[in-house]
Order: structure tokens, then sequence, then C-alpha cells
């Protein structure tokens, strides 16, 4: 734009972002850019995909391609109607690049990245569940029977809350190999433990949730003592064939295989003599 001022010719220069909107060949959220090259650099998508976007998808207002631009974001980083790139996440919040490109590939929104603190790791910290607190992850762990590498993992990596670490079932195989101890013993992991007293996972769990007061030793005991007796053995109860292999420390397949034709193999204690027996001969 050239303006006279006393016979003198003046240059003055107009700002881009004093521009309207609508002179911009093209408008991403409330963002005038000269050229799509412009749009890929600021939200950090890939050029040739928003071009080949842009030419083959249908619009309305032909300028404006917000749409286009959200759907081939590697992230959704819109706020309050605009999309913010990592940098301007990283001013807002002052946390570190890694730590909001991690939060986002968990499908955080901008607004639960900025108003969730990051964790420090301390081995002090307590964590309150259900109403009860507890001094450091490996309180935790013994209480409800999760690994600590499990816990450690969940609350200061993935950055679960501590309710969520805890009750989180844990797939089989993908526990963080940690012992903990249970009932006078130490297990692998909370699969093992249920597994060994045929409990369901699942409601040992639910039984943590409305129990918190209770231990994990107390809780299995009382799921366990709620069974009905099956099997008595040298004059005692045991509610579970497993069970009976733990206390008289004989393999669980033989015992129950020969349970199944006690025809063959007598009574309940022959059949744990002889299984005793032929482990005796096996270590001679």
């Amino acid at each position: 734009m050239v303006k006279k001022t006393n016979g003198a010719k003046k240059m003055t220069v107009v700002r881009l972002e004093d521009q309207p909107l609508s002179s911009y060949p093209w408008i991403a959220y409330q963002k005038g850019f000269n050229t799509l090259r412009e749009v890929a650099e600021y939200f950090n998508v890939d050029y040739d995909k928003l071009k080949n976007a842009v030419e083959t998808t249908p619009r309305r207002q032909t300028k404006v391609i917000s749409g286009i631009v959200k759907k081939i974001l590697k992230y959704d980083t819109s706020y309050n109607g605009k999309i913010l790139t990592i940098k301007e996440i990283q001013e807002m919040t002052g946390f570190s690049k890694s730590v909001i490109e991690k939060r986002l590939t968990r499908k955080w929104s901008v607004e639960k990245i900025i108003n969730t603190p990051v964790r420090k790791k301390h081995k002090t910290e307590s964590f309150t569940i259900n109403g009860k607190t507890y001094h450091g992850l490996e309180e935790v762990s013994r209480a409800f029977g999760i690994s600590w590498m499990t816990l450690r993992d969940r609350v200061y990596h993935q950055e679960m809350s501590i309710e969520e670490a805890v009750y989180k079932p844990v797939r089989p195989g993908k526990e963080k190999n940690s012992c903990f101890w249970c009932l006078g013993k130490e297990w692998k992991n909370f699969s093992a433990l249920c597994a060994e007293y045929q409990l369901s996972e699942a409601t040992v769990r639910d039984n943590q949730k409305k129990n918190p007061n209770k231990t994990l030793d107390d809780i299995i005991l009382k799921m366990l003592n709620k069974r009905p007796y099956c099997y008595v053995v040298y004059g005692k109860d045991y509610p579970t064939v497993k069970a009976i292999a733990v206390a008289y420390q004989v393999e669980y397949q033989k015992l129950y295989s020969r349970m199944r034709t006690k025809a063959k193999y007598g009574s309940i204690e022959e059949i744990i003599e002889t299984l005793k027996n032929d482990d005796a001969l096996n270590r001679i």
C-alpha cells in the first residue's frame, strides 16, 4: 500500500497478521496461510497427504480446510476451538516434548494434559485407595497382590491414577516380573495366586474394592471359607483338589487324574500315599 505525505511517496507496510482472514488463500482453525505448504509446516502434517486431501475432498467453503487438517493430524491437539502445536502446549505447561507426545499418544485431551502435573518418583510417596492410605508402592503391592514393577510402570510411566493402576486387569504374560507375599507364600503374580486357589481374578478384585480396609490375605481366606467343602482327607475338609495337592505336596495333575478314577487307584488317602512313594522312589 502506498501513501503520499508532503509530496513525497511513503511506503506503508501491512503486517500479515493484520490482514483479514478472507484475504488468505487458505484458512485453518482461524489462522490464515498463503500456501498449503505453510499449512503443512504449521500443523506438522505431511504436505503430499494434505494436498491430496484438499484436492479430493468436497467443501462448501473452498478456503477453509480445518476439517481436512484435523483428519490427518497425528494427534488431536484441539483446544478452545483451535489446534495447538506441540511447542504451544510446551509453552503453556512447561512440560517436555516427550511427556506431551506420550500423553497425546494415549488419547489424552489437551485440557487433561494441561491440568495433570507430571508425577515425580518419590520413595516415600503415599497413596490413598478407597479412603485408606498406603506408604509407598510396596505397601500397595502387598495389599492388592499386584507386582511392584507393574505398579511403578502404570503410575509413573503410563501416568494412571493409583486406583486404575491397582484395579486394571493384567493380561496374562504381561505382568512385570516382581514377586509379592500372600498367605505366607511368595507369588510370581496375582494370576498365579488366583490360579492356585481356583479363584476368579475379577471376583477377588471386586471384593478388594468392596472391602478396602481388609488385606488380600483376609479376602482370599474369606472367599475360600465361603466355599462348600467338597473333600475330606484324613479327617480334614478341603474345598478343591488343588488345595489337597498343596497341603500334601503332591503333583496336582496326577492327583486330579487319579481321583477321577478312584475305582482303580483307591481312596484319596491311598492315592496321596502312592504319589508320595512314587516321588520318593524317583529321588533315589
